[in-house]
């Protein structure tokens, strides 16, 4: 097994917001646990969209792409996506995850097979308004369309595409110079609080592109129309 070292490349991004002392008051809840709580999302997505966006800067790499910009997305499609790793020899042991646009995922939300417990057990975990689900060995997340639209590719007709993709967890890392950290000041000045949370993040697909040497089979490129409908004759497939 070739070892080696990659370069990541690490970027600032911080979530500030001001509590006023008057409000803090009046309020019937804790302010300050609701301002990190929003921060502290907030700067999950730009962790997502780190990861995603390191992916997609070695698009039309990781070999044939499942799904097309003028076709909506089905289980169809993520039964051949799940086929794709098994021929891969990824191991399905719960650590293939798949960020997916929220026109997407309702569509796989239509069929009963993804959807419903009693065909897979357990319910739609929701967090934040969006959902996620777990079917075919790969970890299905909804995440909003703001995370796709750096990667958005128009084609012709009128049609939006969303490029996306689905990757085992080994295939892709991730460094910090410090983890999310936390402060807080007083600004007697205007009598409030200034409260801010930040990190330093980076990501890479682990894989010397010179020597093609690494982990690239383990990310698979998929696109979507996401302003399709739902396709209510598509008739979904479960994987074996």
């Amino acid at each position: 097994v070739a070892r080696g070292k990659l370069k990541i490349t690490t970027a600032s991004y911080d979530a500030s917001e001001f509590s006023y002392h008057r409000d803090i008051n009046q309020l019937p809840y804790s302010e300050k646990d609701k301002i990190h709580h929003n921060q502290g999302a907030a700067l999950g997505r730009a962790h997502d969209r780190v990861i995603i966006t390191a992916i997609h800067k070695h698009s039309g790499k990781f070999g044939e792409v499942v799904g097309d910009f003028s076709e909506p997305w089905s289980l169809k499609k993520a039964a051949e996506l799940r086929r794709r790793f098994v021929q891969r020899d990824v191991p399905l042991e719960g650590e293939i995850y798949c960020p997916i646009p929220s026109t997407a995922f309702s569509q796989m939300m239509y069929h009963p097979q993804f959807s419903s417990s009693d065909y897979v057990g357990g319910e739609i975990v929701v967090k934040d308004g969006l959902r996620s689900r777990t079917w075919g060995g790969i970890h299905w997340v909804e995440m909003s369309d703001g995370i796709f639209q750096n990667i958005a590719k128009k084609p012709a007709g009128g049609k939006q595409g969303f490029t996306f993709y689905a990757w085992h967890r080994s295939a892709v890392g991730s460094g910090a110079i410090h983890g999310p950290m936390t402060d807080f000041e007083w600004q007697l000045e205007y009598k409030r609080w200034l409260y801010s949370d930040w990190l330093d993040i980076g990501a890479e697909v682990i894989h010397d592109w010179e020597q093609d040497i690494g982990m690239k089979d383990g990310i698979i490129e998929c696109r979507v129309d996401n302003l399709s409908d739902i396709p209510i004759a598509d008739i979904p497939l479960v994987p074996a």
